[in-house]
């Protein structure tokens, strides 16, 4: 017992640190515990699209499509690393909910070991952890295929501040790798990372000579992580490609690009919200921005990881600055990657550097405000949410249930969403199925009962209640014989048709099933 006491004496604040992100990852687990998760469109999509895979035994080459630019997708690297928990749980989002809570402790873990291989400060990486295992309570619950991108970011920086002071040739190697893998995760991040890092090392191989020359062939890595897209664009006629040419060259066709607002939006962006240390927008984000700018501004002293965040502000500010090329809006989870970054580099600064030393503690109790407000915030959240909200899994999944009770055991259904996917209450349909063996239910088909399943309007556009999608669309325009009426507003609708009404076709352009990804 003597080790073990020794360890436990001299270890209590990590382990206390480590005690309480559990907790936290705990919390970030409610949701899934609570057989809950935030099941909105982009998600069930993921879903279907393994659902489709599972069923035909095919492989995919493309992710979800890009919300930027029309025609492109990201990797399918995303899928195939949910796939394994998919097929385990038999298609329960649940189940694949579970395998987030892990990928997040995961992630987690890499937040702590770069940050202690930059600082071999066991407390510091632990303080850097901390922060990531409170703010994971925001997302566990909806991961996507951006949070890919996130944890491996301060990989990629750390091989590469490597490769920079030892000129190693591997690092670089492993670094490019990571890189391909994250742009299969979120291309709109890595894309203009890809670009920094070709100039940076054209610049210290041509200009400085600080690199090998025959390094730059290392770029060749990246073909390893983005097979996919090329074989995707040469089985497709250069389908990506040809649409990435075509927005360069025509434009987003928004108007007022590059003026001062613009200019002004993306700056707001960059200095105020880019680092994502506080996972929403409050007077205390501007806060924690300060410590960067002073940090650049002001700080003349050398530290051992000054290479680290060097690669991570030339990254950072190279990124927001290509982002003026690009003339559509910036969605937060196209930056989402820097966060993890931030963190370490904000955990080194407090911690590891005496820029604030006279200042630390004053900084941790903002973040402790921060945070709590955050955390009453996201328990705010839980309790709206949970079971009732028309994105919640556990809804969607009690109404299919409820749907197949009630249902004869041979019917066809629809489903409507505002959107027109039909994406979630389309999975529920089809998942709910295997708990029913002895009933047949065909999506998209009018047979003599045929359930309609209608999601609410937003509150801002009532007439998009799905009464033209039936009528105009399905071809029904008899009433009900019996509606399930649900408090946030979702119908379940009974219809009994007659031979004439089944023989009347739906409208060509109906959307079914997975469209455009």
């Amino acid at each position: 017992m003597g080790p073990l006491k020794d360890f436990f004496s001299k270890h209590k604040l990590l382990l206390a640190i480590w005690f309480i992100i559990l907790v936290f990852v705990g919390l970030s687990a409610r949701y899934v515990i609570n057989n809950d998760l935030y099941f909105h469109t982009d998600l069930a999509r993921d879903f279907l699209v393994l659902d489709e895979i599972v069923k035909t035994k095919r492989p995919t080459l493309i992710g979800p499509r890009s919300g930027g630019i029309q025609g492109v997708f990201h990797g399918p690297l995303w899928f195939y690393l949910n796939l394994p928990a998919f097929v385990i749980g038999q298609g329960n989002p649940v189940i694949v909910a579970w395998w987030w809570v892990i990928l997040n402790f995961i992630y987690i873990l890499v937040i702590f070991l770069v940050t202690f291989k930059l600082s071999r400060h066991k407390l510091t990486a632990g303080f850097a952890a901390l922060l990531t295992a409170i703010i994971g309570i925001q997302y566990t619950h909806n991961l996507f295929n951006p949070f890919g991108a996130v944890a491996l970011f301060p990989i990629f920086v750390y091989l590469l501040a490597k490769y920079h002071k030892s000129s190693e040739g591997l690092n670089l190697a492993l670094a490019l790798f990571i890189l391909g893998l994250i742009f299969q995760f979120q291309m709109a991040f890595a894309g203009p990372i890809i670009i920094l890092t070709l100039t940076y090392s054209l610049y210290f191989s041509l200009y400085k000579k600080r690199h090998k020359l025959s390094h730059l062939g290392l770029f060749l890595v990246l073909i390893i992580p983005l097979f996919t897209f090329i074989a995707f664009d040469l089985r497709h006629d250069f389908l990506q490609l040809r649409s990435v040419i075509f927005y360069l060259t025509n434009g987003s066709g928004q108007t007022g690009w590059f003026g001062w607002p613009f200019i002004k939006e993306r700056v707001k962006d960059a200095l105020l919200y880019g680092w994502n240390l506080l996972p929403y927008p409050t007077w205390l984000t501007s806060i924690t921005s300060l410590v960067f700018i002073a940090y650049l501004i002001l700080n003349k002293t050398k530290s051992k990881f000054d290479v680290f965040f060097k690669f991570f502000f030339y990254f950072y500010f190279g990124y927001w600055l290509m982002t003026l090329a690009y003339k559509g809006g910036i969605m937060q989870y196209y930056y989402w990657p820097f966060q993890s970054a931030a963190i370490i580099v904000f955990s080194l600064i407090l911690w590891q550097t005496n820029f604030l030393k006279k200042l630390r503690w004053l900084m941790i109790a903002v973040l402790v405000i921060g945070y709590a407000g955050f955390i009453q915030q996201q328990n705010q959240e839980f309790n709206r949410f949970a079971g009732k909200d028309t994105s919640s899994w556990r809804f969607l999944h009690q109404l299919a249930r409820r749907a197949y009770t009630k249902a004869p055991n041979k019917f066809g259904y629809f489903v409507y969403t505002p959107d027109l996917y039909g994406y979630s209450p389309l999975y529920a349909m089809t998942y709910t199925q295997k708990e029913y063996p002895d009933k047949i239910a065909a999506s998209y088909t009018k047979l003599p009962t045929t359930v309609l399943v209608v999601a609410p309007p937003p509150k801002e556009k009532p007439y998009l209640n799905g009464i033209y999608w039936r009528r105009g669309q399905l071809k029904i325009t008899t009433e009900p014989d019996k509606i399930q009426t649900y408090d946030n507003g979702y119908l379940v609708e009974f219809y009994s048709l007659t031979d004439n009404q089944i023989k009347q076709p739906v409208d060509q352009f109906l959307i079914k099933g997975i469209f455009f990804r």
